[in-house]
C-alpha cells in the first residue's frame, strides 16, 4: 500500500483501548504456510545437499518433506541434514538405549536392502518373527 492509501484507510474507530497482542503461534503458522507454498526452485537456493548421491527427483522429495516440517526457511536445512549428514549420538544418550534396541537397530540397519516400503516391511516382519518379538501391523 502506498502512504496515501494507508492514510485514507485509517480510522480511529478501529483503534482499541486494549494493547495489541502478538500471537507467536499464529505467526509461525502463517510463516509455515509461506514456506510450504514457496516454489521448490526458490527453496532450493536456501539449502545445501552437499556431495550426496541423490538425484534431482530424490532431492525434490526430501525438500517437500522438509517444507512440511519447517516453520522458517532456516528450518529446511535441519531436516535435510538428517538425509545428508551422519547422526551423532552423545555418550550420555547412548547409555540410555536399552541393549535389546541396540541389537535390533544395528541388525536392521546394517543390511544392504532396497529401501522401498515393501522391502522394509518384509524385513521388519522377518526380523520380528525370527526374534519372537511383539509387532504392530
Amino acid at each position: 500500500m502506498t502512504t496515501a492509501e494507508m492514510i485514507s484507510d485509517f480510522s480511529l474507530s478501529h483503534v482499541h483501548k486494549a494493547g495489541a497482542r502478538f500471537d507467536i503461534e499464529k505467526a509461525k503458522w502463517f510463516n509455515q504456510s509461506y514456506v510450504k507454498n514457496r516454489p521448490d526452485e526458490e527453496s532450493m537456493k536456501h539449502v545445501d545437499f552437499g556431495d550426496t548421491h541423490y538425484n534431482d527427483d530424490q532431492k525434490n522429495k526430501i525438500l517437500k518433506l522438509a517444507k512440511e516440517r519447517s516453520h522458517f526457511t532456516h528450518d529446511l536445512q535441519h531436516t535435510i541434514d538428517l538425509f545428508v549428514k551422519p547422526v551423532h549420538v552423545s555418550d550420555v544418550d547412548k547409555a540410555k538405549i536399552a541393549p535389546e534396541f541396540k541389537t535390533v537397530f544395528s541388525d536392521f540397519v546394517n543390511r544392504d536392502i532396497d529401501w522401498s516400503p515393501e522391502a522394509i516391511k518384509q524385513l521388519y516382519l522377518t526380523f520380528v518373527l525370527k526374534k519372537e518379538l511383539k509387532w504392530v501391523k
